[in-house]
């Protein structure tokens, strides 16, 4: 069918006898898109191990200790996020389900419901700021040393 169709724009092209026109020039293009998706059709057919799909999966370098919780990991988060402490490239804000998406494959966990998670974070009644009670506790002890 890419070939029918590659003959029938290359038999307009060689029929339109101005050169210096929009359709000639639209022919040219219609033919090098459909060179390159032919090329792309056979390298594919060449090597049908290496497909796209093969890449985007991407391992975690990182793993949560046992002693900590991804609700631990919510709880540091919550906050970094508030004060917009990550952005974009273009420096926007990140959004808190790409921030959380990007902590996820960053660490190997789950969250299930990210946002249910923030707001059980936000409303607990104990152990409020545990990790970071800790966390402080841990800086103030380096800063003695």
């Amino acid at each position: 069918m890419l070939t029918l169709v590659y003959e029938r724009v290359d038999l307009a092209k060689t029929n339109l006898s101005d050169h210096t026109s929009i359709r000639y020039y639209y022919a040219q293009s219609v033919c090098a898109i459909l060179n390159f998706e032919k090329k792309a059709i056979l390298l594919q057919l060449k090597y049908p191990n290496t497909i796209l799909n093969h890449f985007e999966t991407r391992e975690p370098p990182f793993r949560l200790s046992k002693k900590y919780t991804p609700t631990d990991l919510m709880e540091i988060i919550t906050p970094l996020h508030a004060i917009g402490f990550f952005c974009q490239p273009d420096g926007s804000p990140v959004s808190f389900a790409d921030l959380t998406k990007e902590l996820e494959t960053l660490c190997g966990i789950k969250f299930k419901n990210p946002e249910t998670c923030r707001w059980a974070v936000l409303n607990r009644k104990n152990k409020l700021t545990h990790i970071i009670d800790t966390l402080r506790r841990t800086l103030l002890e380096l800063s003695i040393k």
